[in-house]
């Protein structure tokens, strides 16, 4: 299988995995903006977050060692060693953070303290196990372990929030329950309990592994406060309420930066399994510029939709969030550039590169929004997040050249600069006709750039037309 092929089938499956949980997840925001407060929202959004933020400190990030590792290793004991060493570390320092949280608990009292450290185990846990299973290239499972995520995590909240009204504590029950589930299933259908032994534990591959990942912990937390101390800022500046503002603006392009997360697994593997092959530059080359011009075409379509579907999507207490939505759009495409660079880096296991450009773009990213967040509000977070990702992406891009022969096209990226500043300007234009002429040039645009793509779509679709009509003749 050639590798755009085999890159394809595995988006494919990742894809399907997770949009059905992504498109329910749309259906309930009607429930979440009714059910909850701004305050309570923004409270789970923040808790949420600071998991996030933790976890890297917790795992060193050796879940992606792991990963890294094991997609290159054949031999099961060798893959058995790697499993064994990655789980037993992150079970271990598990408990040493339980164990401090639990002391700092009895002199800053934290609200629903079991449930967040419920989740932060589940979530760690289950973290480790996804990447373990990427790594072993079971691609269905690793899919198969997110919808059970994603449809638990919707179903329990339906329930919890519509019919026991259990308020701020369904969405952290929803949580545990969901990842509990995933874990139960990676650990018996994936056999990973007959890949984990003492016998196993190896200081050296420990090492090996924690050379390889703890470049990866500032990289990963900057991301996090590039992503998430936003939420942080307009808390402490702002109030609980601009939060849960901020947090509801910030789901399209959640969801929008999700779907490019999707490809993203499928694309890290793909780089690493292919390094060295003899055309290995130009298919990257070629790949990094036809999946940006898709994605970012693609959040220009997204832009232009948003003012139809608002209204219906969203509870009238969070209409504010209207206003955010264009930038953090634009700062979702930023990320899209610089992650597809991120993942040439790991594949050439050079995350050292990675942790020192990741920490001037975490220090740029949070002294702009601090000074920007009294004089223009919720705006400085977007805009923060915009020239942050800029100067990384810049910077990355330069480098990387270095190692892999890459280039963009110009052309293309200037037309969507153009075309993101037309939409933008009608966005906030109330006028009916001229969000329609909006929708249609981003609709051409997409079209356009994309011709490749839809041709095949195009080609692929007739292929398997014409299999069909010729079985259906067959039986007949």
């Amino acid at each position: 299988m050639s590798k755009k092929k085999e890159l394809f089938k595995d988006t494919i499956i990742l894809f399907f995995s997770k949009a059905l949980t992504q498109f329910i997840s749309i259906i309930m925001l009607p429930l979440y903006t009714s059910k909850l407060s701004t305050a309570d929202y923004g409270i789970v959004e923040i808790v949420t977050n600071y998991i996030y933020l933790f976890m890297p400190l917790v795992t060193f990030q050796i879940e992606m060692a792991a990963f890294r590792f094991l997609i290159n290793e054949k031999k099961e004991k060798n893959q058995n060693i790697i499993i064994s060493n990655s789980i037993f570390m992150t079970i271990l320092m598990i408990i040493v953070t339980i164990f401090v949280i639990a002391i700092l608990n009895n002199f800053f009292k934290i609200d629903n303290f079991i449930y967040i450290i419920l989740m932060f185990i589940s979530i760690t846990i289950c973290n480790i196990f996804m990447q373990i299973v990427r790594g072993l290239n079971k691609t269905l499972d690793y899919a198969i372990g997110s919808i059970i995520i994603g449809t638990i995590t919707v179903s329990c909240n339906f329930i919890f929030l519509n019919f026991l009204n259990y308020g701020i504590i369904s969405m952290y029950l929803s949580i545990i329950i969901a990842y509990v589930l995933a874990n139960i299933y990676f650990l018996f259908k994936c056999k990973l309990l007959k890949k984990i032994s003492i016998k196993f534990l190896n200081f050296n591959n420990l090492s090996k592994l924690l050379v390889y990942s703890i470049p990866l912990v500032p990289n990963q937390i900057i991301w996090w406060i590039i992503n998430s101390i936003d939420r942080t800022i307009i808390m402490l500046f702002l109030g609980a309420s601009a939060s849960g503002i901020y947090s509801v603006s910030h789901k399209i392009p959640t969801i929008y930066t999700n779907a490019y997360n999707i490809f993203n697994l499928a694309w890290s593997a793909s780089l690493s399994k292919n390094i060295g092959s003899k055309d290995y530059d130009n298919y990257v080359s070629v790949t990094f510029n036809e999946v940006f011009i898709l994605f970012a075409t693609l959040a220009l379509g997204i832009i232009a939709v948003v003012p139809f579907v608002f209204n219906v999507l969203i509870n009238q207490n969070y209409q504010a969030a209207f206003l955010y939505i264009p930038l953090l759009m634009i700062s979702s495409v930023f990320s899209v550039f610089v992650n597809l660079l991120t993942s040439m880096y790991i594949a050439l296991k050079k995350t050292k590169k990675l942790a020192l450009t990741a920490i001037y773009a975490g220090i740029i990213n949070t002294a702009v929004n601090l000074i920007l967040v009294k004089k223009i509000g919720i705006y400085a977070a977007p805009i923060s997040t915009i020239i942050s990702f800029g100067i990384m992406g810049v910077y990355r891009y330069i480098d990387i050249k270095k190692y892999i022969k890459l280039s963009i096209n110009i052309k293309k990226i200037l037309l969507i600069i153009i075309s993101y500043i037309i939409i933008y300007i009608l966005y906030f234009n109330e006028n009916f006709i001229l969000r329609i002429i909006s929708l249609i040039i981003s609709i051409i645009i997409f079209l356009i750039m994309n011709n490749n793509y839809i041709e095949s779509l195009f080609k692929l679709l007739k292929r398997y037309y014409e299999v069909w009509n010729a079985k259906r003749k067959l039986k007949l």
